[in-house]
């Protein structure tokens, strides 16, 4: 147990640190544990060294939490926490003059800041302190109050984080019908709105904030769901809370909202205010800097998304940011390859990117993943085969793609995806012939057009371009070549399809 704990610390020691930082820390230990580290194998330290190893691990990890030049709070929260459990110790050993400074100066720190845990235990501490002095039946009350009215705070604080997470369970992991969760969140935020921005705390309204943000996203009325993030972001800027996560959740919930109603430059100016907050190459900063890539993408602007796709993503940090973020994107560069290939980004742009290879082998298995980016891959697959003419690729494709369809792309929040992969296997089936193309697939067009891109449902990371500006370049890709002779390739993907 101990053993697994050390190695993780030193993996997120190495990951968190700078190689200067880390060589620093480790040339300060003891022989032995240096030693450990050169052979990344804590294994080699007796029960003793190991667990003297695990706390010097853990406090310097404390210590390099406060990197972010925004994380003042968190830092301050953090020392708070060690004065409460020295003040408990104290309480414990009698030492009751100096127990009860600490345990008023951590309640201090927590009513300006709004930390109702903090503040709970501190009163507490000093309730019974003071209850103990049997001549101070005043202190002893006024802490009692205090302690009662925190208790109820606390209260509150677990109700909203426990709405929250109940919201965003419902909506990723269930089959929850969009009417049910609407009045399932509407219920939470009606209990929740009378506190808001009247209680002392920074986790209630953090988790009020986020539920009633879900609740007006369930209803689909993003505007309102931009404004309350928004008074979110007010509201703790005027009380000082200030944690970069915080101001991370507020702002990455407004450049969603904005993005699926068409506020692509006032997303950017919300990205732009939060990379301020931000540590650079962070976990938090290429998610963010995703986010960023999205815009650019859906404001057509290829050639600057290209560029920042290939800064983040070769940056030596990003081997360190967790695998589904990664996979996505991966996703991002075979789009990019396509739009190379039809000459929507300068070919010289992909030469001078010299690590940029894309490989196409990797089929998605379809009956694995039914939401979001295996839709995206079937998409950008069918884009490049069609593109290259590998008709042998595109057979293969069209039974599955039958099978997929029918299952998952028929519902009513795939309805876009369906209409589009529809419109892509016209244009093998109608001989690569432009005319024809166009032709078959306006009923699908038309379709598409009476259901737009911010008003669907669906997830939107199934649309990396979105397809209203993406069927252009299709159509003025297979322009470009000459369309196919009747054969019996053709022949034979007509029957597929």
């Amino acid at each position: 147990m101990v053993f697994d704990v050390v190695s993780d610390l030193v993996d997120l020691k190495r990951h968190n640190s700078s190689k200067r930082v880390y060589r620093e820390w480790a040339d300060e230990l003891p022989a032995s544990f240096q030693e450990a580290l050169a052979n990344n194998d804590v294994s080699l330290l007796g029960d003793k060294e190991l667990s003297r190893f695990q706390d010097m691990v853990f406090i310097s990890l404390f210590q390099d939490v406060v990197r972010n030049p925004h994380a003042e709070l968190r830092e301050r929260y953090y020392r708070r926490l060690v004065d409460l459990m020295i003040a408990k110790t104290l309480r414990r050993l009698s030492r009751l003059k100096t127990a009860s400074k600490l345990a008023k100066k951590v309640l201090n720190f927590a009513e300006v800041n709004g930390f109702a845990d903090l503040a709970l235990e501190s009163s507490d501490i000093l309730m019974s302190i003071a209850a103990s002095q049997a001549r101070n039946p005043r202190q002893t009350k006024k802490y009692y109050d205090l302690s009662t009215r925190y208790c109820d705070v606390r209260h509150l604080e677990i109700k909203a984080y426990y709405y929250f997470n109940d919201l965003k369970y419902q909506m990723l992991f269930t089959n929850c019908s969009s009417e049910k969760l609407e009045k399932l969140a509407k219920s939470y935020v009606d209990e929740l709105k009378p506190h808001l921005w009247k209680t002392n705390s920074f986790l209630f309204h953090l988790y009020a904030v986020l539920s009633t943000f879900i609740y007006h996203e369930t209803r689909y009325d993003l505007k309102a769901a931009i404004r309350i993030a928004n008074q979110g972001v007010d509201y703790f800027d005027e009380r000082g809370w200030k944690l970069p996560e915080t101001t991370y959740q507020f702002y990455i919930n407004m450049v969603q909202a904005g993005l699926k109603i068409g506020l692509e430059n006032l997303a950017l100016s919300w990205i732009s205010r939060l990379k301020d907050t931000l540590v650079p190459h962070t976990a938090r900063w290429f998610s963010t800097e995703e986010y960023e890539l999205k815009i650019l993408l859906k404001k057509q602007d290829y050639q600057e998304a290209f560029d920042l796709f290939c800064k983040s993503y070769r940056h030596p940090r990003f081997k360190y940011v967790r695998k589904a973020s990664r996979d996505r994107w991966q996703v991002y560069q075979l789009y990019f390859d396509y739009l190379c290939d039809v000459g929507e980004v300068p070919e010289r742009k992909r030469l001078q990117q010299r690590y940029f290879k894309v490989n196409y082998d990797d089929i998605p298995d379809y009956s694995v993943d039914n939401r979001g980016y295996s839709v995206a891959l079937i998409i950008v697959q069918l884009l490049h085969f069609i593109n290259r003419r590998e008709y042998d690729q595109l057979s293969i494709r069209f039974t599955a793609l039958k099978r997929y369809d029918s299952k998952y792309l028929r519902k009513n929040n795939n309805f876009r995806s369906s209409c589009f992969i529809k419109m892509l296997l016209e244009i093998p089936k109608r001989g690569f012939n432009l005319i024809a193309v166009k032709r078959h697939t306006q009923k699908y067009l038309k379709r598409m057009e009476e259901y737009p891109l911010r008003v669907a449902r669906q997830q939107s990371d199934m649309e990396i371009i979105p397809y209203d500006d993406l069927w252009p370049i299709v159509l003025n890709s297979i322009s470009k070549k000459k369309p196919l002779r009747q054969t019996a390739i053709l022949k034979e993907l007509r029957e597929l399809v």
